[in-house]
Parts: C-alpha cells; sequence; structure tokens
C-alpha cells in the first residue's frame, strides 16, 4: 500500500511542478534556463511511468533497481517530448502550455534546435545510467531495451529535425 500512496503522491507532485517550471519556462531571460526548466518539467513528469515498473520488479525481484528507473522515466521524457512536439498544432490552438509549446511561442525560430537539446540532454543521461552496468542477468536486458526505445525515439526525431519536418 505505501508504493500506492508514494505514487499518487508523485502524481501530486507532477502537477504542481508542472506549473511552477512553465512559469520559469515563460520568465527565463537566458537560453540555458529555458532548456533546464523544461527539462526540470520533463522529469517531473516523468514520474508517472514509476508505477508501470515498480510494482513489477518488487512482485518479480523482491526490490527496485534505481537505474531500471531512471532509465524508464528517461525514455517517458523522451517520449512525452516527442508527443508534445507531434501536438504542436494542437496544443497551441488549445492553449495547452506544454514545455515544447512556451518554446514555440517564445522561439519559433530556434524551438527546434532547442528541443533537439533537450533530447540530447537526455541521451547523455542514458549514457550515464548505462555506464558500468554488469552486463549479465534480466535487469541488465531491461535496461538496455529501455535504453535502446528512449534512444530509438531520440534518433527518429533527429532524423526528421535534420529532413526539415516542421
Amino acid at each position: 500500500m505505501k508504493l500506492y500512496s508514494e505514487y499518487f503522491s508523485k502524481i501530486l507532485c507532477v502537477a504542481v511542478s508542472e506549473m511552477h517550471y512553465s512559469k520559469k519556462m515563460q520568465n527565463a531571460e537566458k537560453t540555458d534556463e529555458l532548456i533546464q526548466h523544461a527539462i526540470s518539467c520533463y522529469n517531473y513528469r516523468a514520474y508517472d511511468v514509476d508505477i508501470f515498473f515498480e510494482i513489477p520488479m518488487l512482485v518479480l525481484y523482491g526490490k527496485i533497481d534505481g537505474r531500471i528507473i531512471d532509465l524508464a522515466r528517461i525514455f517517458r521524457a523522451v517520449n512525452l517530448i516527442v508527443k508534445d512536439w507531434n501536438d504542436l498544432e494542437h496544443d497551441l490552438k488549445n492553449e495547452t502550455l506544454t514545455p515544447v509549446v512556451i518554446i514555440a511561442m517564445n522561439h519559433p525560430e530556434n524551438a527546434k534546435n532547442y528541443i533537439m537539446d533537450i533530447l540530447e540532454h537526455y541521451h547523455s543521461e542514458i549514457n550515464k545510467v548505462l555506464e558500468g552496468m554488469s552486463s549479465d542477468g534480466l535487469m541488465y536486458l531491461v535496461t538496455t531495451k529501455i535504453a535502446e526505445m528512449a534512444n530509438a525515439e531520440i534518433e527518429r526525431f533527429r532524423e526528421s529535425y535534420l529532413l526539415g519536418w516542421r
């Protein structure tokens, strides 16, 4: 039961954090501040994935491996960024202030560059989590699969970025 109450606390934290970082992004005077606030916002938004990894790990292994949670959050953040980018026109029309919308509204000429910078941050975070991991066992297979999925999502965005889509 404790795990469930922690999960719901995280979800509440997500909503509050999203509002907090949205304001910080709108008031950011420097590009690096804007990007860092967007990363922080996506880090919090990615908490919603925890329950899908923590419960199965507890049931299967009796413990939670922090590296899997870290990679799951990275994957979720990357997934949210790409989703927000793909939903940009819809979100602009409906005034849904995702970090991508805030970046696009305030920096339309550099929005794609800034989103790519954020995705590159997550790519480097994946590498940090994987550094020094033992290459045996199921945990290794799970972590590398999550990392592959996140990197594939980043690569698809990079390819569309280089091709000049949107």
